[in-house]
């Protein structure tokens, strides 16, 4: 019972925000729904216009999910509020699949015409900064209405059971020609392609080490995850076919994937294979990995075993942390 009312204590608390125009707070509702449909928001102000930026495993037909954020940010009621931008870019691609903006009325105009609320969000590569704006009074009585929009869990409390069950969103990609491996989502800064062209090599470094890139205005060293975990690299793998592709007018090659991690203030770039899917799993399933298990190699990038889907999570800090790569020595 405890839990259930700090649940809902802390889902009111969100809305509270969401309804001041806090960016990370209508992401994070919206979070809730989308995650379902294996899709990520990120919303930020620029200006008077909200944007919307959705990352997707398989960018979704544009009409009926710009509907959705539409009639459910009308519910939030932002005075200040004059557009709201939606954008829909699918992991793994470098352009944006679809981009739709559509203009807000002035609060107290929808407020004559509809019941709902108003407000708007807006998009770009990058999540903007939060732009706050006025509560509306009528915050108690809409929080007692019955939820009209798609995207209805943006005001379903999380309950008990499923505070209990709270799953974690991991990416699955493979390692190998028939190995597959998961990272937490938590650890992804972005999922891209990576021409062997941009990449600079540097001399003196390990195999697995394939050099430098920029990245968002920053250094980022990219690394044969494969090699580095003592299995064939993906540049290996794939270099005789991949230049065989980009020499061919017919058939356009966009580069190698990439998985651009973070911890400890740290980046590093991982060069795969495929990228597969966003999976979620129960963390409380996650078990320390038996060394009888894995290889040697791969052991001390491991941060757990998953049973049920036979799958072992790596750990982002133990790859960025490796002594071999020494890539972020001073």
């Amino acid at each position: 019972m405890a839990q259930s009312q700090d649940d809902s204590h802390n889902h009111a608390h969100l809305l509270q925000l969401a309804y001041q125009g806090d960016a990370r707070a209508i992401a994070t509702l919206m979070n809730r729904h989308l995650k379902r449909q294996r899709m990520l928001a990120q919303v930020g102000w620029k200006g008077s216009g909200l944007h919307v930026f959705i990352e997707a495993i398989q960018a979704p037909n544009p009409e009926p999910l710009m509907s959705s954020i539409y009639r459910t940010v009308l519910r939030l009621q932002l005075s200040s509020l004059k557009t709201l931008k939606v954008s829909c870019r699918q992991i793994g691609t470098p352009h944006i699949a679809w981009s739709q903006e559509r203009s807000i009325a002035p609060v107290q105009k929808a407020m004559a015409q509809t019941s709902g609320i108003q407000s708007g969000i807006q998009s770009s590569d990058r999540p903007l900064p939060d732009r706050p704006s006025p509560a509306p009074t009528s915050l108690i009585d809409w929080l007692n209405q019955k939820a009209q929009a798609d995207l209805s869990a943006l005001i379903q409390p999380i309950s008990a059971v499923d505070a209990d069950q709270t799953e974690l969103r991991f990416l699955r990609f493979s390692f190998s020609r028939s190995e597959t491996a998961l990272l937490p989502l938590a650890s992804i800064r972005q999922v891209m392609k990576v021409h062997p062209q941009r990449i600079l090599p540097v001399p003196d470094m390990p195999t697995s080490v394939l050099g430098i890139c920029n990245f968002r205005g920053e250094i980022l060293w990219l690394v044969d995850l494969g090699l580095q975990i003592g299995f064939q690299g993906v540049a290996q793998q794939n270099a005789l076919s991949s230049q065989a592709a980009y020499a061919n007018h017919s058939e356009q090659f966009l580069g190698w994937m990439a998985i651009v991690i973070q911890a400890q203030g740290k980046s590093l770039g991982l060069i795969v294979p495929e990228i597969i899917d966003i999976e979620s799993h129960n963390p409380r399933q996650l078990q320390s990995a038996a060394i009888d298990l894995f290889p040697p190699t791969l052991l001390p990038f491991i941060q757990g075993y998953l049973v049920r889907s036979s799958s072992p999570v790596l750990d982002a800090n133990a790859l960025i942390a490796d002594s071999r790569l020494q890539v972020h020595a001073a």
